[in-house]
């Protein structure tokens, strides 16, 4: 189940159209990647909590960034909560989309801190999937 936990502001703009996926499980990783590209989107794969740092740092030595960040909450190596908190200390903090199987509202409650907009619950259905595309949508192309 997807959901967004606040409206979708319309003075945010973000014009490009790269997306992080971090998952340590290759088939959601993959997955995720495939059906982004198939929306429109550039989606760079990380396999784990360091190689997603490592991307998002070899960014902004560019002075770019991802405009959207998919993170599994079962990360391996950098757990998902430090990775958001690493994030946030490069500045390049953006919308994060958190991917779960965590059905514990303690864990919704937990990321309000953060910059997450939603939630996608693992396992999830491709129509559930098209709807976190519509909402990536609604962040990237306005």
């Amino acid at each position: 189940m997807f959901c967004i936990l606040w409206p979708i502001v319309d003075s945010v703009k973000i014009y490009t159209k790269r997306v992080l996926v971090a998952s340590s499980e290759d088939i959601i990783r993959t997955y995720l990647g495939k059906e982004l590209k198939n929306a429109g989107y550039q989606s760079d794969l990380a396999k784990d909590g360091i190689e997603a740092l490592y991307l998002i740092n070899t960014l902004k030595i560019t002075n770019r960034s991802f405009d959207l960040y998919l993170i599994d909450t079962d990360l391996a190596k950098l757990n998902y909560v430090s990775l958001i908190i690493k994030i946030q200390e490069l500045k390049v903090s953006k919308p994060i989309i958190l991917v779960t199987s965590d059905t514990n509202l303690h864990l919704e409650s937990e990321s309000f801190t953060y910059p997450v907009i939603g939630f996608l619950k693992k396992p999830f259905l491709k129509d559930e999937l098209a709807s976190i595309i519509d909402s990536i949508d609604s962040y990237v192309r306005n």
